[in-house]
């Protein structure tokens, strides 16, 4: 994962393109479906006109209404296929000559009348889905008002004209909006989709890379470990070899001693990697029988003294002294052993640990160094060991918690830590759900 950073950027890339990708599309389709609205409000101005002439129009020949009806069939001569009127050229010319001449209708009125035409407009908008909150139309050069957010469409007779009125509504941004609903739910979406993915895939890369930075520290640990036995094995070894004297039984025997304890911590180390790694050990059977927790500790705290190479005073207390709980005597015998291990070794020259058992559970704490929070989380996990900056404090493989942890949930039992830099670490393991 050398190039955690450069997938991590391009990702973060990705995401802002496809943002910015759908942000452009979907201001495009707004430019498009407005000029469509405004299309069609231009058509319902012009119908809007033709009506309110209508409106003013009593023919000497007739009625009035017959007079509507003959210009409106004119009108509907020119009827495009979604019911929007389009006025032919000889009907905006004769409607420009009636204006132009100031033909009486028969009321007497000349001139528009605009509050029939704000009326008439606003049905005509309602035919076709628009509701706009204000609908008005006013000759050209009188302001509309104060309200510069008004949408505006001018009125000619022909498209060469002069401007014979100017039609304002309000923003239609709601239904447009609404029409685009569609179009914007599956943008964001897809959106999200990718950023979720692109997420996923970070945190994925991420978690790669902390396996892969556990791997090689686990290599490293190991092949520092696994050589120190080696070395003084070879050493014990070449030494007796070089320099053998059949009369110094004694030296030859403290030689040999040498070697086979290099070789038994040696072949140790070989079997806790191969109980921990291989996949068996997810699958490992339990041979459940009832263990005196006396005698197991006693041992475990035996074994712990032996090994120590600092002073190590340990006190036990077990209520009641012949507590007996059903377990697996090797498994819990290495949980003790781990966790007293631990205790020795993440602490300074000298150690004092503090084993209580009662018929709810189990304790180890210790006066210790104690744990980093930024640790405390990760302690279980496979592999992982805790750091003094770049530097481990001890030896290890980070593998002896995680076989802990391993074995307690087999058990059905559960396991805790508590701890606090510079005052100690406390572990608890509680019984079959009991509490302690």
């Amino acid at each position: 994962m050398k190039h955690f950073k450069l997938i991590s950027v391009s990702c973060l890339a990705v995401i802002v393109v496809a943002t910015l990708v759908m942000s452009w599309c979907v201001c495009g389709v707004y430019k498009n479906v407005r000029s469509d609205v405004m299309r069609t409000v231009a058509e319902c101005v012009r119908r809007a006109d033709v009506m309110e002439l209508i409106s003013r129009m009593e023919s000497p020949f007739g009625r009035a209404d017959e007079a509507a009806v003959r210009l409106g069939s004119y009108v509907a001569a020119g009827q495009s296929k979604d019911g929007l009127i389009v006025a032919s050229d000889t009907l905006k010319t004769s409607l420009a000559a009636l204006l132009r001449f100031g033909l009486d209708f028969g009321d007497g009125r000349e001139h528009t009348d605009f509050q029939v035409l704000d009326s008439i407009l606003r049905c005509e908008l309602h035919r076709y889905g628009l509701y706009p909150e204000q609908v008005f139309v006013l000759p050209p050069g009188v302001p509309p008002g104060a309200d510069s957010r008004l949408w505006s469409c001018e009125y000619r007779v022909t498209p060469v004209s002069d401007v014979e009125y100017i039609a304002y509504i309000s923003p239609l941004d709601a239904h447009i909006l609404q029409n685009m609903s569609s179009l914007i739910i599956s943008g964001v979406v897809l959106v999200l989709a990718v950023a979720v993915i692109v997420v996923y895939l970070i945190l994925t890369v991420r978690r790669l890379r902390t396996i892969e930075q556990m791997k090689d520290d686990f290599t490293h640990n190991m092949t520092h470990e696994l050589k120190t036995p080696v070395a003084v094995a070879m050493l014990a070894a070449d030494s007796l070899l070089r320099y053998y004297d059949p009369s110094d039984e004694t030296r030859n025997r403290r030689m040999l001693g040498i070697v086979v304890e290099r070789l038994g911590v040696l072949t140790d180390m070989i079997e806790k990697i191969l109980s921990v790694s291989m996949e068996r050990f997810r699958h490992v059977r339990l041979n459940m029988m009832q263990v005196n927790v006396v005698t197991v500790i006693d041992e475990a705290v035996r074994q712990i003294k032996i090994k120590a190479e600092k002073e190590v005073n340990i006190t036990v207390s077990v209520d009641p002294a012949e507590l007996v709980i059903e377990t697996d005597p090797l498994h819990f015998s290495n949980i003790l052993s781990n966790l007293l291990d631990n205790a020795v070794k993440y602490s300074e020259r000298s150690v004092n640990i503090a084993v209580r058992a009662s018929a709810h559970g189990l304790t180890v704490e210790d006066d210790g160094i104690g744990i980093d929070n930024d640790d405390l989380t990760h302690i279980f996990d496979k592999f992982y060991r805790a750091t003094d900056g770049d530097r481990y404090r001890v030896s290890g493989f980070g593998i002896g918690l995680y076989y802990v942890r391993h074995i307690v949930d087999l058990m059905g039992w559960s396991i805790t830590v508590g701890s606090r830099k510079g005052s100690g670490t406390k572990f608890t393991i509680v019984w079959y759900g009991e509490k302690i």
